[in-house]
């Protein structure tokens, strides 16, 4: 399955802070023990994935840097 992967630039992901869909790609390095099935993010706030993208206005909205897409 592909995912369109975006990096939280500024904050934690949240769930009543993103669009609905979203999921933990990489996860952040202080939540990492919590998710031993996904690999430990080199980035502080993790990698998060969607089924869809999102649009330029979203991202900007809800601070998301788009990183490509990813099989999963």
């Amino acid at each position: 399955m592909t995912k369109h992967i975006y990096k939280p630039m500024y904050r934690p992901a949240a769930f009543a802070g993103l669009p609905k869909g979203w999921d933990y790609v990489e996860a952040p390095p202080d939540l990492a023990h919590k998710r031993p099935e996904l690999p430990r993010s080199s980035w502080a706030h993790g990698v998060i994935g969607y089924d869809q993208p999102l649009t330029v206005q979203q991202c900007r909205d809800h601070e998301l840097e788009y990183m490509g897409e990813r099989d999963v």
